[in-house]
């Protein structure tokens, strides 16, 4: 992501007269903020910075910089919250500006930044028009771009669970002896493969390795901050496979992107869950981070602190909307404390159960089915509805799903509301709410919720 601060003082020696130091002290203040990247969740300042310094590139007629500059700052935003608004902003921009290259570059972040939401869709569309304009400004022949892309069409792949095509990735990686970034990207590629398999070994062997390659190794001098960063990841997977409790430590010096190592506790240490010293991260990391010491605190007996950082953990994924990471965690921290006896196991898995089998990840929503199944709770057939229809209902024909919809007409939702709640689309909530009404001779909303007052759904 940095490599672009030197051209840019370029632009500004090349483009401003009189204006030439101003313009080039502006470029250094942006470079700047490269040291301060390291505190990734307070990353207001640093934005604050970047916007500032587009604003006066901006009015000094050093458009492309401000472009570059907006990225930067962009890219910072969207990433500390797994935001596509920003980037997506700035894209239409560089588009509106004529800056081809840029906006190659920013389609390849938002491919990524999707992909990191577990959005296959959308972060295909992204590839596929930052591949076909690559190719029209012939890029792709340039050292490391194919290589690039390559690399995070892998990552998407990975997001179906196709193996076979991730490995097929890698071979022509290490056949066009792809750099560091790119390995990195495909390794982490290779760890969510396995993850969307349930395959918890498989995922953290290659985290492990992925580790090896990250920021603050000797192998790698700079991955850009965007990518797929394997420490969070590995902390939650190794808490939940370890019949231990497990230490996160930082370990490199300061000013130094941090390595996280797992370790077993020693017997008897003293240190506990609340001492966890974890490395930078971004603000959507920390959730992961929260959920990795919940399952640590749970190997050590520790039942407060277990119940703690879960909590913790769960509630501020809510402010990321429905990513990946969410349910993953959702479904590591039910299966911990369905064995432990702790927390709200059968509310938790039942929720990935949902999104799992709505977003087309049916190993992990299978995953989530046996957890349930072992807190002894009902357990829905795929594609079915959850609730029970009561006698008089089923007489009319209705469905356990058409029940569902009907107890959140009774709750005064919208089709909307109604849809992100059992995730489904709208038009299929319109289209249940459709059957209903002719089902059971209802003409309106306010009729269901009667209806489903009378049968006892309005209060459950």
């Amino acid at each position: 992501m940095w490599g672009w601060v030197e051209a840019a003082k370029a632009v500004a020696v090349r483009a401003v007269g009189g204006e030439t130091a101003a313009a080039t002290r502006e470029a250094r203040q942006v470079g700047a903020v490269r040291a301060r990247g390291h505190d990734l969740v307070n990353l207001g300042p640093a934005i604050r910075l970047l916007r500032d310094s587009a604003d006066r590139a901006d009015r000094a007629g050093l458009v492309e910089f401000a472009l570059h500059t907006r990225r930067v700052a962009a890219c910072l935003a969207g990433w500390s919250a797994l935001d596509p608004l920003p980037i997506e902003t700035v894209r239409n921009a560089a588009a509106a500006a004529r800056l081809p290259r840029l906006v190659v570059a920013i389609d390849a972040e938002l491919a990524e930044l999707y992909a990191a939401r577990w959005d296959r869709e959308r972060a295909h569309a992204a590839l596929w028009r930052c591949r076909r304009l690559a190719e029209r400004l012939g890029m792709l022949d340039e050292p490391g771009q194919l290589a690039l892309l390559l690399a995070i069409e892998s990552e998407i792949t990975a997001l179906t669970g196709d193996r076979n095509a991730v490995d097929g990735f890698g071979a022509r990686l290490e056949e066009s002896g792809a750099p560091d970034a790119a390995r990195l990207r495909w390794l982490m590629s290779v760890a969510m493969v396995h993850l969307v398999e349930a395959d918890l070994a498989g995922a953290l062997a290659a985290l492990d390795q992925a580790g090896a390659l990250s920021p603050g190794s000797p192998n790698v001098a700079s991955v850009p901050i965007g990518c797929f960063r394997p420490f969070a990841w590995q902390a939650l997977l190794q808490a939940a496979t370890s019949d231990e409790q497990v230490h996160l430590e930082r370990s490199s010096p300061p000013g130094e992107e941090s390595h996280v190592h797992t370790e077993a506790f020693r017997a008897g240490s003293p240190d506990g869950v609340s001492n966890h010293r974890l490395s930078p991260t971004f603000a959507w990391e920390q959730p992961l981070w929260e959920c990795a010491a919940a399952l640590a605190a749970s190997h050590a007996g520790d039942r407060d602190a277990v119940q703690e950082a879960a909590a913790r953990g769960l509630a501020r994924f809510a402010a990321f909307g429905e990513t990946g990471a969410r349910y993953v965690a959702l479904w590591l921290v039910s299966e911990m404390a369905a064995v432990g006896g702790w927390g709200e196991p059968e509310r938790w898995s039942r929720e990935a159960v949902r999104w799992f089998e709505a977003a087309g990840y049916p190993r992990l929503a299978a995953a989530c089915r046996s957890v349930l199944r072992s807190t002894g709770a009902r357990v829905p057939r795929r594609g079915r509805g959850e609730s029970r229809v009561p006698t008089a209902l089923a007489g009319l024909g209705l469905t356990s799903r058409e029940v569902d919809v009907l107890a959140l007409v009774a709750e005064g939702l919208t089709n909307k509301e109604i849809a992100r709640r059992l995730f489904i689309s709208p038009r299929t909530v319109g289209t249940h709410i459709a059957h209903l009404l002719a089902k059971t001779g209802t003409r309106n909303r306010r009729q269901l919720r009667e209806l489903a007052q009378r049968h006892g759904l309005a209060d459950r």
